[in-house]
């Protein structure tokens, strides 16, 4: 795709403020958190799905961690492989294929694509003895009543919340002393009983309140809405309650920003943009959640939407040679040969002229697509403008 003209567009600069937030690689002190998604395993919508984004699944037939589908089976069923040198971790496990080869496992279950399936979303394989593996199954375990797992972008990850779905953290200093007012403890009913990884925590008033993993649970007062996390980093001794956490590449941070929250950046302060298409919103030009994008036309817009005049001032967002797709992040080949990191399915650059870490000079840039081409100024695939914004985890 030609960008013929440049028209209009403004910058907007801001400057972070406040702390750099945990990455989540660790989280409730010491304990490490399992990845929701491990390395070649990658989320679209609510289901797994593999580093190309096909829909994993799960076969009744295999059983005690090993795969049951033999030469003819595969040819519809592909094992999913495991990365050289990746080891499994929480609800993923190494199984053998048929061929001896390392397999992702999903609790015991080998996980496999359908050949079927031709595009990213489908998902024609489930019934007749074989599982779509869902978010949804991988959240699955005992909880209080009034408890629940949702994901928590803020934390990049899946956290315990409450109720009203609002995050909940534990603690991890003397629990016999009392905390900051901002900090409410999730309190259980007079006649709750342990349950899981769940058990009660007696306060010195007498009543009680849940803990997860022996850790007493809190809500923090300043968190207003779901998915939010501003209680990370206000104190040390609380952390996310979180029970997965998501991938997130070597060098790649999650940065709290005065006037937008959370975004990303790299490891040297340097802000991370995604180039959107335009989408016309109701009652707002600019929210947050809308700012997060739409993977299928991130996908769509892939790398073509930085031309050679483009990667002027615009830096593609390279994934080393080893590196494996993951979660929320894919990579995209450009032309030239080198690869790009790519975060719910929008292709990630930096800008050149932001100058100091937590510059956002490259935010709301718009560029208008101008074309004589009548094909092109015809095709529904093109969005009408491309306008660069910043990326909220």
């Amino acid at each position: 795709m030609k960008l013929s003209r440049y028209l209009g567009g403004t910058a907007v600069a801001v400057l972070a403020a406040g702390c750099l937030l945990q990455s989540s690689a660790f989280a409730n002190g010491k304990e490490e958190i399992a990845f929701a998604a491990p390395p070649g395993v990658t989320i679209e919508g609510p289901r797994f799905a593999d580093g190309a984004g096909m829909t994993l699944y799960t076969s009744d037939k295999d059983v005690d961690g090993k795969s049951n589908c033999d030469a003819e089976c595969a040819k519809m069923w592909k094992a999913v492989a495991v990365p050289a040198k990746i080891k499994g971790g929480g609800n993923w496990t190494v199984a053998k294929g048929f061929n001896g080869e390392a397999q992702w496992a999903f609790r015991g279950k080998p996980v496999y694509t359908f050949a079927n399936d031709k595009s990213v979303g489908e998902a024609k394989g489930g019934g007749s003895g074989w599982t779509i593996l869902t978010i949804a199954t991988a959240d699955e375990m005992m909880l209080p009543v009034g408890l629940g797992i949702r994901e928590v972008n803020d934390a990049a990850g899946r956290s315990l919340v409450n109720h009203r779905n609002m995050t909940l953290y534990t603690f991890e200093g003397n629990a016999k002393k009392p905390v900051a007012a901002e900090w409410t403890p999730v309190y259980a009913a007079q006649i709750a009983n342990p349950v899981g990884d769940f058990t009660l925590f007696k306060r010195e008033d007498g009543t009680e309140q849940w803990a997860f993993k022996g850790k007493p649970l809190y809500t923090f007062e300043n968190d207003v809405a779901m998915g939010e996390a501003k209680g990370m980093g206000a104190d040390p001794r609380f952390q996310v309650a979180l029970v997965s956490r998501y991938f997130m590449p070597p060098n790649t941070i999650v940065r709290n920003n005065l006037g937008f929250g959370t975004v990303m950046a790299t490891a040297e302060g340097k802000s991370l943009y995604m180039r959107d298409g335009y989408r016309y919103q109701i009652g707002s030009h600019y929210t947050r959640p809308a700012a997060r994008g739409v993977p299928a036309q991130g996908r769509n817009i892939g790398t073509r939407g930085c031309d050679a005049k483009c990667l002027e001032t615009w830096h593609p967002y390279t994934a080393a040679a080893d590196a494996v797709p993951a979660g929320h992040w894919t990579i995209l080949t450009r032309t030239d040969g080198t690869r790009q990191w790519a975060y719910q399915g929008y292709a990630l650059y930096t800008y050149t002229g932001d100058k100091k870490p937590g510059d956002m000079i490259g935010n709301d840039q718009y560029t208008y697509l101008v074309s004589e081409d009548t094909a092109k100024a015809s095709d529904p695939t093109l969005p009408v403008s491309l306008n660069w914004h910043i990326v909220f985890p």
